[in-house]
């Protein structure tokens, strides 16, 4: 989501506040987790993506991961 601090002021004007926030694997990438458990029964957490990128991170994750040995 590019605009999450609309996002967080609309859901804290709502009575929902962030949980949690930071930047994320990549550079430029910041996320938000939103207090929605009470509410909804889970977390919502938005990602603001990097520039270029389509928001997808599992690959990413992936590919910074060390490499372990035993398979081929």
């Amino acid at each position: 989501m590019p605009d999450h601090q609309a996002l967080t002021a609309y859901l804290a004007a709502k009575g929902i506040g962030a949980s949690q926030a930071g930047a994320g694997l990549r550079d430029g990438t910041y996320w938000v987790n939103y207090r929605t458990e009470q509410l909804l029964g889970f977390v919502i957490e938005i990602m603001e993506p990097a520039p270029g990128s389509d928001g997808r991170t599992p690959g990413v994750a992936r590919a910074a991961a060390p490499q372990t040995g035993g398979g081929k």
